[in-house]
């Protein structure tokens, strides 16, 4: 391989302490997004003012964002209708006050129409106060007896003095009954909190007749309004073949629609919040419209089933929709949608202050790449397949993205939650929602058409060669990935590869991770390193190809011997680190030879057999010993 392949950039030689998200990133909700301050480090240190950035998977539109605010002009693509929505109204700058204008009128039309399903009375004056939120648990009809019992944390069943998760004991015959298999024929009410003055003097009690009287009160408007008069709830069934309807039990759980994931009476307010927005279309401006359409869905996260109380977790409080999965709590809270509502608009107005701090110049989006560059601050926002975009031949200075992770995140099959909602406005089908033909990802459970690693090569093969097609020679495709999936990460490597771009070892850094999502639901899976690690790519000037690759004998040598000399390294003159220091220092030092994999005739399943986290946490007890407080030395 020649030396002199880069253009006018330079490596960056290691990573950046993440930084939090910003008001902008926290308008609404989006799967795996990165940390912003490190892709600014990325625009700033591989591109200048004025040049055009690529990213052909924006998901949460942080390359959006980041590279328009530091003067680039950046077109911005991907598959999924919801992240293409998101990015785009991430990076319209709207008329502050017609927003607010707008969002309180509509605030006040939902919190008219839901008051009076979501009040209580204070159990020491009598006096009528609104509800916080309600704590239910699903009722099942109990295969033993024949009788309907609820599977709350109370009734958690017990085997040999120790709970049993996902099984409970009817409360009529005290059989065991396994949940997961059970499906669910209602809910019912636990608890309700409300307070009287202030979140001191807050109070869970048990419900009354009152609040009873309500939920008939919710169910029979529900008929009227829903069933009768036509009010939109997403009635349309999630796919049996998808891979989280097999990993989360859905259909065995009772969710065979989109609207299973709401109560009757959230399922109402929510309808009348979406007819409320709808009813300013033709009031307010198209990115107006947009913001206050993007406040509606933000606002759908906190406002299902999938939201749980526990005193473990933000002390009592209602967590919302905490992992990358439709995790349904058997015992769960329904909350008052006003009090998110607000929450919501509270933090897009937040995002709309740091937005005219963010950028000097307003972005303008345009739609095609002849007017992209007739303007500072202007962006393009595609929703297509990135494998075909309509940018001329290397015209782009720089691809930065973020690609989809394997079979990490389902983004397509997690992203109809909100498209389901969506799909009038966005002008997008059922068909089109739950296809996901086009999606590139591996499925773990899906049988029907499924995608396999192999397959997944393939897709971000496509895409990375249209990179390579769009790219300017001699300039960087940089990207942040990390997979313990050895398959997976073989696939990333090997599909940049074989589209023609070369990898340098001083192209690959670690990136350490946002502090406070180290000890997410996601992020404490077992054998998670994490971070990520940042790669650079690059367009050789000249056509070139690398060199043969080596036998898989001398890969797996060369490997071995990586981890054994890496290990002794980090902990060289008495140092002591941590397993998951010494799991980083070797998976940066074994990336290049995994592009040396990438290049031989080994299958995927070979990857896993070469480098596994058993392999380098065998390699690290063999070779040290532990001491106190998690660090390791050499024995």
């Amino acid at each position: 391989m020649k030396k002199e392949i880069k253009g006018n950039w330079r490596y960056m030689t290691e990573g950046l302490e993440a930084k939090g998200h910003t008001p902008i990133y926290k308008m609404h909700k989006y799967f795996a997004r990165r940390p912003q301050n490190v892709f600014a480090a990325l625009v700033e240190n591989y591109s200048n003012k004025g040049d055009i950035i690529f990213d052909p998977f924006c998901g949460g539109g942080v390359t959006m964002v980041e590279g328009a605010a530091l003067g680039r002009h950046v077109i911005a693509n991907d598959i999924n209708p919801l992240a293409a929505f998101i990015t785009k109204s991430e990076a319209s700058v709207v008329d502050h006050e017609e927003y607010i204008k707008a969002a309180t009128e509509i605030l006040e039309e939902v919190r008219s129409f839901s008051k009076p399903l979501f009040l209580t009375k204070n159990r020491e004056s009598g006096e009528t106060l609104p509800v916080r939120w309600y704590e239910l648990a699903y009722e099942v009809i109990c295969p033993e007896c024949g009788l309907t019992t609820e599977l709350s944390n109370e009734r958690k069943a017990v085997l040999n003095g120790k709970t049993m998760n996902g099984w409970y004991s009817c409360r009529h015959c005290n059989a065991s009954i396994q949940a997961v298999s059970t499906k669910h024929v209602g809910s019912r009410l636990l608890t309700v909190t409300y307070k009287t003055t202030t979140r001191a003097t807050q109070k869970t009690v048990e419900p009354d007749e009152y609040d009873l009287s309500l939920l008939l009160k919710a169910e029979k408007m529900y008929a009227e309004k829903v069933e009768g008069e036509g009010w939109f709830v997403p009635e349309f069934e999630i796919p049996q073949h998808w891979d989280r309807q097999q990993e989360d039990c859905l259909i065995r759980k009772g969710f065979s629609e989109f609207k299973d994931f709401f109560t009757k009476r959230s399922l109402l307010v929510m309808s009348f919040f979406l007819r409320s927005v709808q009813s300013r279309k033709n009031k307010v401006s198209n990115e107006v419209y947009n913001l206050l359409l993007l406040t509606f869905s933000a606002t759908l996260r906190y406002t299902n089933n999938m939201t749980i109380s526990t005193s473990m977790w933000q002390d009592g409080r209602p967590v919302a929709w905490a992992k990358h999965a439709y995790w349904m709590s058997y015992q769960y809270v329904e909350v008052n949608p006003v009090e998110y509502i607000e929450k919501r608009i509270t933090a897009i107005k937040s995002a709309l202050v740091f937005q005219k701090e963010k950028f000097s110049t307003p972005p303008v989006f345009v739609d095609t790449f002849e007017h992209l560059t007739q303007s500072t601050s202007t962006c393009i926002q595609l929703n297509q397949d990135s494998s075909s975009v309509p940018i001329p031949n290397e015209s782009v200075d720089m691809v930065l993205t973020d690609p989809p992770y394997g079979g990490n995140v389902q983004y397509g099959e997690l992203s109809a939650f909100w498209l389901a909602w969506l799909q009038k406005d966005l002008g997008i089908s059922r068909e089109y929602i739950t296809d996901l033909a086009g999606e590139i990802l591996v499925q773990r459970k899906n049988k029907v058409n499924a995608k396999t690693h192999k397959t997944y090569y393939e897709g971000l093969k496509r895409v990375y060669s249209e990179c390579y097609r769009v790219l300017k020679k001699g300039q960087p495709l940089v990207f942040t990935f990390n997979s313990k999936d050895a398959k997976v990460w073989l696939a990333v490597l090997k599909a940049v590869i074989d589209s023609g771009f070369f990898l340098e070892p001083e192209g690959v850094i670690y990136q350490s991770p946002i502090e406070i999502y180290k000890n997410t639901a996601h992020t404490m899976a077992s054998g998670t390193v994490h971070g990520d690690f940042i790669y650079t790519f690059v367009k050789p000037l000249e056509q070139e190809s690398y060199i043969d690759s080596e036998s898989s004998v001398d890969l797996y040598n060369d490997i071995e011997l990586c981890v054994t000399e890496t290990i002794k390294n980090e902990l060289r003159d008495g140092s002591k680190k941590t397993i998951s220091e010494l799991y980083i220092a070797v998976l940066r030092n074994i990336i290049p030879l995994m592009a040396k994999l990438a290049l031989s005739n080994e299958g995927f399943d070979f990857a896993n057999k070469l480098i596994n986290g058993k392999m380098i946490e065998d390699s690290i007890k063999k070779l040290c010993v532990a001491v106190d407080k998690g660090l390791w030395e050499l024995e």
